[in-house]
C-alpha cells in the first residue's frame, strides 16, 4: 500500500514518514495520509505522533544524527547494585564467565573468589568495587551490544529470583557470538515475591517476551530458561497439562502468540540472565498498570479459594491456621516459594514431602493455604472431615471421587474414597454387573 512513497517505512501496526526539511516532511506525510484515504483506512489520531525530532524504535533513537543507541536498552545493567552476599556474588561471577569466552578482558575482573571461601567474610571493599564498575562498563560498550536486525537469529532471555526478573534479547551471529540487543529488569511486586519458583519463572518468560514483543511478534525465536519444567509446560505441542497451576494456565495463551522454540540452559551457564534478575535495583518496578492486573489476578486467586471451600464443613480461617501449624505443609509451602532440589531423594527430613514432588508444578499459595490447581489441599488432621461431608447424601464411589477432584486434595484421597465407601456397602457397580435382571425388575417397581 505504501510502495514508492519516499521517506516511508512501515513496520508491523507502525508508520515511520521522515523529511530533511519541514517542508519535505510534510510533503511526504500528505502523500502517506492520501495513500490511506484511498486504500479506505483510518487512524487513530491519539496514537499518532506528529514534528518529533527524534524516534525511539526497537531500542534504538533515530533523529538527523543517525541511529545509536538507546540508554533505556542498558538501564538494568546501569543501575545494578554491587553484590551483597555469597548467592548475588555468585550471580555476579556467572555472567563474566558468560561473557569472557567473547571479551579477554572478562575473565581479568574475576577476583571475588576468595569471598566464596566459607572461612572468609563477605566485604566488598573498593578493589570489588572497581572490578565491579568495569564489568558494567564492557556490559554498556558498542563491544557487547549490536542493532535489532531481523535477519539474525533472535535469542531471549529471562530468568526469575525471590526479587526480581531479568531479561535480554540478542543475536547470534554465524561465528557462533552473541551480542545483547537489549537488556531489561524489574523488582516483583508484594503478590508476585508469593508465587512459586515455577510461576516466577513463567512471569519470567512472559515478561520477556511482552517487553521485546516490536522485534519478536511474527518471528521465530529461541526463547532460553533454566527452569526445565517449562519447556513441558510451554513447549509441548500436546497443549497445558490438565493440572498446571491456574497461572501458568492463564499465562499460556499470552505465549501462544509467539513463534519460538525453548531451549533449556543450565544454571551454571545462564549468567546473563540471571545476574539481571538478582542484582537488581529496588526503584525498578513494574508499569502502576500491572501491579492493578497483578492484584485483579490475585482477586481471581482468592475467589477460587473461597469456592473451593464453600461446600466443606470446614472454614478458610481453620485451614489457614491448620496449615500454618502442620510442619508438612509448610516445608511443602517453603519448597514451592523458593524452589524444589533437583532429585526427590534428597527430601528426607519431613514424611510427606516427597509425595508433593511429582506434583511440584501443579502447586501453589492462595491467601496463605496451598492449592493443588483448582483443589484445595487438606492437612491430615482434616481429612476424616473433609470425607464425612463428600459421604453425605450416601453418594457412589464415582461420585465422591468426582466431588472431590472438583474442590479437595489430599495423599491417597481415592483409595480412602473406595475403604469408606466399602464399609458402608456402597457397591452398586458390583450389583448391576453380577445381577442385571434382579437390578432391573427393583428398578421398575
Amino acid at each position: 500500500m505504501l510502495s514508492g512513497l519516499p521517506c516511508t517505512s512501515p513496520y508491523l501496526d507502525d508508520i515511520l514518514v521522515g523529511g530533511r526539511t519541514v517542508e519535505e516532511h510534510n510533503q511526504n506525510l500528505n502523500c502517506v495520509l492520501q495513500r490511506l484515504q484511498e486504500y479506505g483506512f483510518t487512524v487513530k489520531f491519539e496514537k499518532c505522533r506528529f514534528f518529533m525530532r527524534q524516534v525511539k524504535y526497537l531500542g534504538q533513537l533515530l533523529d538527523t544524527v543517525g541511529i545509536r543507541l538507546d540508554p533505556d536498552k542498558v538501564k538494568a545493567i546501569v543501575n545494578k547494585p554491587p553484590p551483597h552476599d555469597v548467592p548475588t556474588l555468585r550471580s555476579y561471577l556467572g555472567a563474566i564467565n558468560y561473557y569472557g569466552k567473547y571479551i579477554r578482558e572478562m575473565r581479568t575482573l574475576r577476583q571475588l573468589d576468595e569471598l566464596l571461601r566459607e572461612s572468609t567474610s563477605f566485604q566488598w571493599t573498593d578493589i570489588q568495587q572497581r572490578s565491579f564498575d568495569r564489568f558494567k562498563e564492557i556490559l554498556q560498550s558498542p563491544l557487547m551490544l549490536t542493532h535489532f536486525n531481523p535477519r539474525l537469529l533472535i535469542i531471549v532471555s529471562a530468568d526469575a529470583s525471590n526479587v526480581g526478573i531479568g531479561a535480554r534479547i540478542a543475536h547470534r551471529f554465524p561465528d557462533g557470538s552473541e551480542k545483547a540487543v537489549y537488556h531489561a529488569s524489574r523488582s516483583l511486586t508484594p503478590a508476585e515475591s508469593r508465587y512459586s519458583q515455577i510461576e516466577k519463572e513463567a512471569l519470567g518468560l512472559v515478561y520477556a517476551v511482552t517487553k521485546f514483543h516490536r522485534m519478536i511478534y511474527g518471528r521465530q525465536f529461541v526463547l532460553q530458561t533454566d527452569h526445565k519444567p517449562l519447556l513441558a509446560i510451554f513447549g509441548s505441542k500436546r497443549g497445558i497439562p490438565l493440572y498446571t497451576a491456574n497461572r501458568l494456565q492463564r499465562w499460556a495463551p499470552t505465549m501462544l502468540l509467539y513463534d519460538f522454540s525453548i531451549e533449556y540452559i543450565s544454571t551454571d551457564h545462564f549468567g546473563h540472565a540471571d545476574i539481571l534478575s538478582r542484582l537488581i535495583n529496588s526503584h525498578i518496578k513494574p508499569d502502576e498498570e500491572y501491579i492493578i492486573a497483578s492484584l485483579k489476578v490475585e482477586e481471581v486467586l482468592c475467589n477460587i479459594v473461597c469456592h473451593s471451600i464453600e461446600y466443606l464443613p470446614i472454614t478458610y480461617k481453620t485451614i489457614a491456621e491448620e496449615t500454618n501449624q502442620d510442619r508438612t505443609l509448610q516445608k511443602v509451602i517453603e519448597f514451592v516459594q523458593k524452589g524444589w532440589p533437583g532429585d526427590a531423594k534428597s527430601l528426607t527430613e519431613t514424611a510427606g514431602v516427597k509425595h508433593f514432588f511429582a506434583r511440584r508444578d501443579s502447586l501453589y499459595v492462595a491467601r496463605r493455604v496451598l492449592m493443588y490447581s483448582d483443589r484445595i489441599v487438606v492437612l491430615k488432621k482434616l481429612e476424616q472431615k473433609v470425607l464425612q461431608q463428600l459421604h453425605r447424601g450416601h453418594p457412589g464411589t464415582d461420585r465422591m471421587r468426582s466431588l472431590a477432584w472438583n474442590f479437595v486434595y489430599w495423599p491417597n484421597i481415592d483409595e480412602q474414597i473406595t475403604v469408606l465407601s466399602r464399609q458402608n456397602g456402597h457397591q452398586d457397580e458390583a450389583r448391576i454387573v453380577a445381577h442385571p435382571r434382579e437390578t432391573m425388575a427393583k428398578v421398575t417397581c
